[in-house]
């Protein structure tokens, strides 16, 4: 059960620090702190992220995929954004595949 629960708050953490540097490229920095408290008030984040689920899974890398899709528009010509873009988009999916797949 503890490590069901520390494994969904990391995800939580590497969630967070997407949105933190996603917002940290669109806002001043202060702001960037502001949004990523006023997410954390999303119910993924707070009483529902104890529970280690393919929607806890999934978290950080919708996250990514969020960011790096940022990153690449601003700057096409980096392949290497589209890269990583690529890679988290499959992970994210993988993680509902996973649990059409394989259900509990």
């Amino acid at each position: 059960m503890g490590l069901s629960a520390f494994a969904a708050q990391g995800g939580n953490v590497i969630a967070l620090l997407y949105v933190w540097l996603l917002a940290k490229r669109m806002l001043p920095p202060q702001l960037a702190i502001v949004a990523v408290l006023i997410t954390t008030l999303i119910g993924y984040h707070n009483f529902r992220a104890i529970v280690f689920n393919h929607n806890t899974v999934s978290l950080p890398f919708t996250a990514a995929v969020l960011y790096y899709f940022y990153c690449a528009v601003l700057q096409p010509e980096r392949l290497w954004m589209w890269m990583l873009l690529g890679v988290a988009g499959g992970l994210a999916m993988l993680t509902k595949y996973n649990r059409l797949v394989a259900p509990e």
